[in-house]
């Protein structure tokens, strides 16, 4: 009985530290319903590590990057230009290329 006793009073004492709780998972894509392309869906992928899966999940969808988005944001008032673009990634599996990220090329 005196070793149950002891045990108890160990169990008391011990100091408990919380389990941290599992981290969720993070977004990879999501998957857009354009209304500027007539309901055509798009793919906005995160992560390049991503970008075989979520071809092979969705091999028909136009995919974006958040760089490619935010450099088409200037031409949101030239919806001809925005379906071209997207009418050329389709085809063409391209990827827009912000400006920033050309300056220099053409010296």
């Amino acid at each position: 009985m005196r070793i149950i006793t002891d045990l108890m009073k160990k169990a008391r004492a011990a100091t408990v530290k919380p389990v941290p709780a599992a981290r969720p998972k993070r977004l990879k894509w999501i998957l857009l319903e354009s209304l500027l392309l007539g309901g055509e869906k798009i793919l906005l992928v995160f992560e390049k590590c991503d970008l075989r899966e979520a071809r092979a999940v969705y091999p028909d969808v136009t995919i974006y990057f958040p760089p490619e988005i935010e450099a088409l944001i200037p031409f949101k008032g030239d919806e001809d230009l925005l379906r071209t673009v997207n009418t050329i990634k389709k085809r063409f599996k391209g990827w827009v290329v912000p400006d920033k990220c050309t300056k220099g090329a053409e010296s």
